[in-house]
């Protein structure tokens, strides 16, 4: 899968880790562009208030795989134009793959949660789009897609404010080939299976 990315988006960074337990956050609006999405082995602090924890995407990794993560740079996707799209944080994967392993879209929106439905269309957007540049790169082959949405600031469900029922699901998933998954955290069984669960 890192060839594969690197063969289309040659400018990419990745990062390994084996923690237990993964987080996923986006300090952009907290640090005014300063810092950006970062993906940490240990609960990082809210850069506003040192005694407070951040908001933060979870992947429960238990089984402890090695999983790959290339955080997303503003100027990796690019239209026929070569203006830059829009994208979400970051995408994983297991570090030793093939063309069925799931790989793991990440798109965070740290706002409060009244606000969630507003970025209902956006957050499907990029997904659709990222997705979609990854297949058209023949990045993803037969993988398992999995979307994150997560609005770490919610604390509780949110799931119903993004898709509505599960038929909206299935055919979200028949259209996009996406298993678009509202939460907050997720967990990996397998090099082929990630299981989520209503918030």
């Amino acid at each position: 899968m890192k060839s594969r990315i690197l063969k289309a988006y040659p400018e990419s960074t990745f990062g390994t880790t084996k923690a237990e337990k993964i987080y996923v956050a986006d300090f952009t609006k907290r640090t005014s562009n300063e810092r950006g999405v970062e993906i940490s082995d240990v609960l990082p602090r809210d850069p506003n208030d040192s005694t407070a924890d951040m908001d933060c995407c979870i992947v429960l990794n238990t089984n402890v795989l090695s999983i790959d993560y290339n955080v997303f740079k503003d100027n990796q996707f690019k239209d026929e134009e070569d203006d830059d799209l829009k994208h979400g944080e970051c995408c994983m994967f297991p570090t030793i793959n093939d063309d069925k392993s799931w790989i793991l879209f990440i798109e965070i929106k740290d706002c409060k949660g009244s606000r969630i439905s507003r970025y209902k269309q956006n957050v499907k957007e990029k997904l659709i789009l990222n997705v979609g540049e990854f297949r058209k790169h023949g990045v993803i082959l037969k993988n398992n897609v999995y979307g994150i949405v997560a609005f770490p600031r919610k604390k509780t469900a949110f799931n119903e404010m993004i898709v509505s029922d599960y038929t909206e699901y299935k055919t979200f998933y028949k259209e996009h080939g996406i298993h678009l998954v509202p939460v907050n955290e997720v967990s990996i069984k397998d090099d082929k299976i990630i299981e989520f669960y209503k918030q």
